[in-house]
């Protein structure tokens, strides 16, 4: 199972926070739902996102030979200098077992990064993730798209030669997948977020809001697919 962790300042907030969006009922620094786990952590100095892998210490070798320098902590190793890695984590007991939510779980992750080759060398050649899909968006940035097992990595690529201004690779945002968005907006707004209207999704046949709250800790948005309001308009 991916696992997802948020490097934050305040433990307590965002752990309160990610209950709330969640529908927890209780308070944890780890939560997981149907397709990755959400960790929320102070000992890193930033978000990182580790894919699941059935042995990490043959993954460490291959990622050497790849010719990245890798650093590695109990079950997961990460690449030097980036915010990505491979992990055996496994989730156990309860947090295997997630609440009843409208909240399923992550619909993507979203990276930014300085370049189309890189990130596609990094993810598809390197990690090993499937590459679906490459289109162009807005003013020279285009969307790239991978699926690690049942979860869809975005990566939007700023234009070559645009002087950077930031890592090279940074986790950007979570966008959590909903059956009734107009239910997770109202429970949501009704837990205390500020959630913006309901729109038609960059991704096609989705609807989208944004949930805006700095205790999330990265951007953060609700996508709920359209043949799940087909489904609601015909039952």
């Amino acid at each position: 199972m991916t696992l997802v962790e948020l490097a934050v300042d305040d433990l307590t907030a965002t752990t309160d926070a990610y209950r709330r969006l969640l529908a927890r009922n209780d308070s944890a620094a780890e939560y997981a739902t149907s397709n990755a786990t959400l960790r929320l952590d102070r000992r890193h100095l930033g978000h990182r996102v580790l894919f699941d892998v059935a042995d990490v210490s043959s993954w460490q070798t291959l990622l050497e030979r790849r010719g990245l320098a890798t650093r590695n902590d109990a079950t997961a190793v990460q690449v030097d200098g980036l915010p990505v890695g491979v992990t055996e984590h496994r989730a156990s007991g309860a947090e295997a077992a997630p609440n009843a939510c409208d909240i399923e779980g992550i619909d993507h992750i979203v990276f930014q990064a300085a370049g189309r080759d890189h990130a596609v060398a990094l993810f598809g050649s390197t990690l090993g993730l499937d590459f679906r899909l490459d289109r162009p968006v807005a003013d020279g940035l285009r969307q790239l798209f991978f699926r690690a097992d049942d979860l869809i990595v975005e990566v939007l690529v700023t234009p070559d030669g645009v002087p950077r201004t930031s890592p090279p690779l940074s986790l950007w945002g979570i966008a959590w997948a909903t059956t009734d968005i107009e239910a997770t907006q109202a429970r949501l707004s009704g837990a205390g977020f500020t959630v913006s209207q309901v729109r038609t999704g960059r991704k096609p046949n989705t609807r989208v809001a944004t949930v805006r709250s700095p205790a999330l800790a990265t951007r953060t948005l609700i996508i709920e697919p359209t043949r799940s309001v087909a489904a609601k308009e015909s039952s």
